[in-house]
């Protein structure tokens, strides 16, 4: 392997971790600001029920962008 290949290498490794933390990031913002807009609007119950729904979104989100990160670091690994 030469030092351009290996330098390719690392480039594109880097670009795949910050595109991931990059989602990941943007979708726990989006989601906390959705449950406090949701939270300061309706009644303590209805909170409950949309912070329930907004943590299964979150951790759905997380297992989806971990799998992502998977496919894509063997799909770049394996060329």
């Amino acid at each position: 392997m030469t030092a351009g290949e290996l330098w390719a290498q690392i480039i594109r490794n880097v670009a795949t971790h910050a595109v991931v933390l990059g989602a990941a990031a943007i979708v726990g913002l989006l989601t906390a600001a959705v449950t406090v807009i949701v939270m300061r609007r309706q009644s303590a119950a209805h909170t409950a029920r949309v912070a329930e729904r907004a943590m299964k979104v979150v951790w759905y989100g997380v297992l989806g962008l971990v799998l992502g990160a998977f496919i894509i670091l063997a799909i770049v690994n394996n060329r």
